[in-house]
C-alpha cells in the first residue's frame, strides 16, 4: 500500500495531461472505478468516471509524409479528423511527434508503418506514458508486405515490430485484416473498425457524363486510384478490348489518378492503339470534389487490385450509386453486405470474364443507384461510424 502511495505522490508532481486517468480511486461492485484520479488542466483531481467519459479529448494523428498518402488515406484521416469533433475529440494531424507534444496528448494514434519517425515518436510516447494505438493500412497485407520484401522483413522484426508492444491497440478496417494481423500479434491486441466516407455532393449520371464529354451510347467502366502495380490497372487494360468485343457495345475507360512514368506510360501507349468501340481517356489525379462527377458518371468502378485493406474507391463509389468490380484481394466480399460489389481473383482472365458478364447488362437505373447510395451511406458514413472511434479513443486513453 505504501508503495501504491508513492506512485501516486509521484503521479501527482508530474506534468499532467487533461482527463487521463491516471489510477481507481475506489471500485465499484462490477469492479469498474466508480471515482478515479485524474488529470485536468494540469493538476490531479478525484472525480466520476462519467465526468471522465464526457471531457474534452486530444487526439494526436501521427501520418506519414504527404507523397506516401496521396488519395485514400489523406480522405480517410481527414474525414475521421472531422467526423469525431463534435463529440469533444480534438486531432491534430502531424508528421513529425515531439517529446513534449507527446506529453501533453491524450492518446496518439499512429497511421501506417515503414516510418523511422513513427518508431522514435512511440519510444516517446512510452516515455511519456501516453497511450498509443496503430492503424497498419494493409501495409502487413501478404502482397504489400513482399513488394520489396527484402529490406521490409528484416526492418519490421528488427525495428518495426518490437515497437508494437507499447500498443495499446492495433486497428484493423475489416476481418481479413485482422486475421493476417493476428499471424504477428496477439489476438487480444488487435481491434476491427471501418474506415468511413463523407457524403457526396449530390450528383446525377447524365449531368456527370455531359460534363466530361462522355457520348450517351457509351458504357463507362472508372479506374479511381493510384497507378501502381499493386492496383492492378495492367490487368484492366488487358482484359477490357476482349470483353468490350464480346458485349459488342461502345466502352471507354476512364482512368482517374497517375503514377510512375515507368509503369504509366506503356499501359497509355497501349490505349492508343484501342480502335472500334473503345476508347480511353486519361484525367490525371483527382482526389478532391472533382472526383465526384467521374463517380456520378461511371457505370462501373473496376479496381483490380492485388491487395487493399479497405479500398476507399469502393466506398465512394457505392456512396455515388456506381455499382464495383474488385478483388478477392480486398477486404469486400466480407464487407460488401447487399451492396453491388463483385469480387474475383486478380487475374486477367477472371476479368475479362467479369466485365464481358457486365458490359451486356443495362446500366442500373437511377432508383437502383439510389438504393445503392441511401445503403453504402447508413453501413459508412461517418455519422454511423464516428461514436465508435469516439468510444475506442476514450477507452484506450483511459487504459
Amino acid at each position: 500500500m505504501r508503495h501504491l502511495h508513492r506512485q501516486l505522490d509521484r503521479l501527482a508532481a508530474s506534468p499532467l495531461r487533461p482527463g487521463v486517468l491516471v489510477s481507481p480511486w475506489r471500485q465499484g461492485p462490477d469492479s469498474r472505478p466508480q471515482r478515479v484520479l485524474y488529470r485536468h488542466h494540469g493538476a490531479c483531481i478525484r472525480g466520476d468516471l462519467q465526468l471522465l467519459e464526457t471531457c474534452p479529448l486530444n487526439v494526436l494523428f501521427v501520418q506519414p509524409p504527404a507523397a506516401h498518402r496521396v488519395g485514400g488515406i489523406d480522405t480517410a484521416l481527414s474525414g475521421l479528423a472531422q467526423a469525431v469533433a463534435p463529440a469533444d475529440v480534438h486531432v491534430e494531424r502531424v508528421e513529425t511527434l515531439h517529446a513534449d507534444a507527446a506529453a501533453h496528448a491524450d492518446l496518439v494514434h499512429f497511421h501506417g508503418l515503414w516510418e523511422r519517425a513513427h518508431i522514435s515518436a512511440r519510444r516517446r510516447c512510452v516515455a511519456a506514458n501516453t497511450p498509443f494505438l496503430i492503424s497498419p493500412h494493409g501495409m502487413l497485407e501478404p502482397w504489400a508486405f513482399q513488394h520489396r520484401g527484402w529490406k521490409k522483413w528484416p526492418y519490421f522484426h528488427l525495428i518495426e515490430r518490437p515497437s508494437f508492444k507499447a500498443a495499446k491497440a492495433i486497428l484493423a478496417t475489416s476481418d481479413a485484416e485482422a486475421t493476417q494481423l493476428a499471424r504477428w500479434f496477439p489476438r487480444p491486441q488487435i481491434r476491427v473498425l471501418s474506415l468511413g466516407g463523407d457524403l457526396p455532393p449530390s450528383g446525377n449520371r447524365d449531368t456527370a457524363r455531359g460534363g466530361i464529354g462522355v457520348r450517351p451510347e457509351e458504357l463507362v467502366i472508372l479506374f479511381l486510384s493510384r497507378c501502381h502495380e499493386k492496383k492492378g490497372l495492367h490487368l484492366l487494360i488487358d482484359a477490357l478490348p476482349a470483353a468490350a468485343r464480346a458485349a459488342g457495345r461502345s466502352v471507354r475507360l476512364l482512368v482517374v489518378g497517375d503514377g510512375d512514368p515507368a509503369y504509366v506510360n506503356p499501359l497509355r501507349s497501349a490505349t492508343t492503339r484501342w480502335t472500334g468501340n473503345l476508347r480511353c481517356t486519361w484525367a490525371g489525379a483527382c482526389w478532391g470534389q472533382e472526383k465526384w462527377r467521374y463517380l456520378h458518371a461511371a457505370d462501373l468502378l473496376c479496381l483490380p487490385s492485388f491487395s487493399e485493406n479497405f479500398g476507399l474507391a469502393v466506398l465512394e463509389a457505392l456512396f455515388a450509386g456506381t455499382p464495383v468490380l474488385t478483388t478477392t484481394g480486398t477486404p469486400w466480399a466480407s464487407l460488401r453486405g447487399a451492396l453491388p460489389v463483385e469480387t474475383i481473383p486478380p487475374t486477367t482472365k477472371d476479368l475479362q470474364t467479369a466485365l464481358a458478364r457486365f458490359l451486356i447488362q443495362p446500366p442500373p437505373t437511377d432508383a437502383v443507384r439510389q438504393n445503392t447510395r441511401s445503403l453504402a451511406q447508413a453501413m459508412f458514413g461517418w455519422p454511423a461510424l464516428a461514436p465508435r472511434y469516439v468510444a475506442l479513443y476514450r477507452e484506450l486513453a483511459r487504459a
